[in-house]
């Protein structure tokens, strides 16, 4: 709901492995004149050792979203890669 409160129009994912999944957003940036854009991103994660998780994030192609010429705007973002560790215990 937050999505499409703040301006979505579509939102999609489709899991590609146990490790990827593509995630297929549009946005009305609200903007007069403004196309709306489009961002198709390709997520990836992985454990590394105990208690740490790897994604990474980047720009894709899809077959199931090809682009419609005039209906959106493809946006891009940079690729990006978060680690995400276990804190240890409190007390």
């Amino acid at each position: 709901k937050l999505h499409y409160a703040g301006g979505g129009l579509e939102r999609d994912a489709i899991k590609l492995s146990d490790h990827s999944d593509l995630f297929h957003q549009v946005i009305d940036l609200g903007v007069p004149g403004f196309t709306p854009r489009e961002w198709l991103v390709r997520g990836l994660w992985m454990r590394q050792g105990i208690g740490s998780i790897v994604t990474a994030y980047e720009d894709v192609e899809h077959e199931d979203f090809t682009e419609q010429s005039g209906k959106y705007v493809r946006a891009s973002a940079l690729g990006y890669v978060w680690r995400y560790e276990e804190l240890p215990p409190r007390g």
